[in-house]
């Protein structure tokens, strides 16, 4: 196996994760409990036993790219190794420089290797206009965070 994207606790058996993390496979492993993408780094490994990605779901310019992972068993809730994320109100609105959090295993440095150990780092929102400048293909759905400078951020 080898691992291939991240995703949040929302359900005891439910994982938030990207679409086009999902395409074209028909199962997944999630591992659980951990910050480390190493086969020894401990966590949970829990099989799939459905793939969602949203019916909207554009490969072009990867708009409604969110998908479910339904887990064929519990995760083991332990407030700790393993929590479940609370989802923004559907009202909830973000605003540029408005501080938020993002997480993953990418590069440390450009043309670097990724990272074994999860990552976070505090990044600001970008308004629309400015982020367009950029991303052309933004839509409604999407918001840009990040430096303009650049040296942290997520993809």
């Amino acid at each position: 196996g080898y691992f291939e994207c991240g995703g949040s606790i929302i359900g005891n058996k439910t994982i938030l994760t990207a679409a086009h993390c999902l395409a074209g496979m028909s199962s997944a492993i999630v591992k659980v409990g951990s910050t480390s993408s190493s086969d020894d780094g401990g966590g949970e490994l829990i099989n799939s036993s459905k793939l969602t990605q949203h019916p909207k779901y554009v490969k072009r310019n990867y708009d409604y790219d969110i998908g479910i992972i339904t887990l064929e068993r519990p995760i083991k809730i332990d407030g700790v190794k393993t929590k479940i994320v609370r989802l923004a109100d559907k009202e909830a609105q973000v605003k540029p420089g408005q501080s938020v959090t993002v997480t993953g295993w990418g590069v440390t440095s450009e043309n670097g290797d990724s990272s074994e150990t999860l990552r976070a780092v505090d990044v600001p929102i970008i308004s629309n206009d400015e982020c367009r400048k950029v991303y052309r293909s933004l839509t409604p759905r999407m918001f840009c965070a990040g430096f303009p400078q650049g040296g942290k951020d997520a993809c």
